[in-house]
């Protein structure tokens, strides 16, 4: 769990920055640029999604992933039928 609270922490401050770059490039891009400097621009923007996307998502992935990994330790079904076996037990003991 504290995995994912690093990783969140990480990629909510770089996330920003991601952002005002690619509007920075957004900008420059409704400017009359060369046809030389417009591929690369776009294909910065590209990668700056891409990264964004991968920032979001990996803290959202971990934070599942220890979910899961914590419900796999559980028996679930074994206690709630020694819980309900014992119910019964008691029950009929008291009869």
């Amino acid at each position: 769990m504290e995995l994912a609270k690093a990783a969140s922490r990480i990629a909510l401050s770089l996330a920003p920055l991601l952002f005002f770059k690619n509007r920075k490039s957004r900008r420059m891009l409704q400017k009359n640029l060369s046809e030389e400097k417009r591929p690369v621009i776009l294909q910065r923007i590209r990668m700056r999604t891409i990264l964004v996307h991968m920032l979001i998502l990996t803290p959202i992935l971990l934070f599942w992933a220890t979910i899961i990994a914590s419900l796999e330790r559980t028996p679930l079904t074994g206690r709630c039928v020694s819980i309900f076996f014992d119910a019964l037990v008691g029950i009929t003991q008291t009869v």
